[in-house]
Order: structure tokens, then sequence, then C-alpha cells
């Protein structure tokens, strides 16, 4: 997915790029921390009917709460060397089987680097008085 600025006079600004699989793992770690996702999930729900998914700027100053607070909360989890993302050893040996590279703590650091990029895409978001686009 592609991540757009889209100003107040209808121009665009790329931004960023995002994979389904790490915008997916940040839901992911919400449920699991426990964190209320009604909002958030109203706001990135995504149809699949469009190529576009257009975020107003008052739900973008939402989800920047939300992205600033869950960026919060899995810091200070990896501080203490927790992470929410684990698999079990049948998980584990179906992965290598698969000859799958990407292990629970790379989705985890993925989690944190997504949300710092998002929370960046947010605030440049809001400094423009823009809406943010995603392109599926």
């Amino acid at each position: 997915m592609d991540f757009e600025i889209q100003k107040p006079d209808g121009t665009r600004e790329y931004v960023t790029m995002m994979s389904y699989g790490s915008f997916g793992d940040i839901s992911r770690v919400g449920k699991i921390a426990g964190l209320d996702l009604d909002e958030y999930d109203r706001i990135t729900e995504y149809s699949g009917l469009e190529e576009e998914w257009v975020i107003q700027l008052e739900d973008v100053r939402k989800i920047l709460l939300f992205y600033r607070e869950m960026l919060n909360l899995v810091e200070e989890l990896d501080r203490k060397g927790i992470s929410l993302l684990t698999e079990t050893e049948e998980q584990r040996r179906k992965r290598e089987l698969a000859r799958m590279r990407t292990t629970p703590r790379d989705r985890w650091n993925g989690v944190i680097s997504s949300l710092h990029q998002l929370i960046d895409l947010c605030e440049k978001a809001i400094k423009s008085g823009g809406s943010i686009v995603m392109i599926i």
C-alpha cells in the first residue's frame, strides 16, 4: 500500500509505502495488548472495492493519538524484552519448512518501524491540513 497526503487544494504528495502484513501486524499487536480498536478499525477498515481509501483530517487526528499510545506501549514492552508476536513450535517448524525467514521478532521490529512511519505520516497530513490517501 502506498500512502499519500492530499492537501486541501487537491494536490497529492507521496509519503511512504507499507506492506499489508506490516499494517495487519499493527492491528494484531493492538488486539493482543488489549487496546480499544473500535475507532481505529472504523477509520482504517478498507472494503476492498475501491483502489483508494481516504482518511479525513478529523480521523487522522484520532489515529495519530492511537499510534502514539500504541508506540509508547510497544517500546516500553520492547525495553523489557517482551514481544507480543510469538509463534508456537509447530508454527516455527512450518515457517522454516516454507523457508520463510521473517521471524516474530522481525515482525515485532516491523511494528515499531511502521508506527514511526505512520506517526510521521499523520503529523505531515495534520500540518498540511490535508487527508491521508491509502492506495491499494
